[in-house]
């Protein structure tokens, strides 16, 4: 992950990633089923959710959670923080344009020096 990383203090850090969340769909383009695996943070344990049923996913392996239904992986960088000592007051509803714009100029600028 270090060539896709953001913020180069990162870089210098092993950028490992734990997946915490699954998106599986099932059926086709046109119609179809979404479902859920997620990890809880406090237990540690796999959750299937299914519209209204949420239960534990019992599987041995953690490969066995992606499967061909896999539609969406959700990542968290690994760190010494726990998601139950998050702030979360802290987290915004709107983007952080300053920083969406200073991604956009510097995808213009790599642009521009590869032609």
């Amino acid at each position: 992950m270090r060539p896709y990383v953001l913020h180069p203090q990162q870089i210098a850090s092993d950028c490992i990633y734990d997946c915490f969340g699954i998106s599986n769909h099932f059926g086709s383009v046109g119609f179809g089923h979404y479902t859920a695996y997620c990890k809880n943070p406090i237990d540690n344990k796999w959750y299937d959710y299914d519209d209204s049923h949420v239960s534990p996913k019992v599987a041995s392996r953690n490969n066995e959670l992606i499967t061909d239904a896999a539609y969406n992986l959700f990542f968290r960088l690994r760190s010494d923080t726990t998601m139950d000592s998050l702030d979360f007051s802290q987290v915004t509803k709107s983007p952080d344009m300053e920083w969406l714009n200073s991604l956009q100029s510097q995808s213009s600028s790599s642009n521009n020096n590869n032609r």
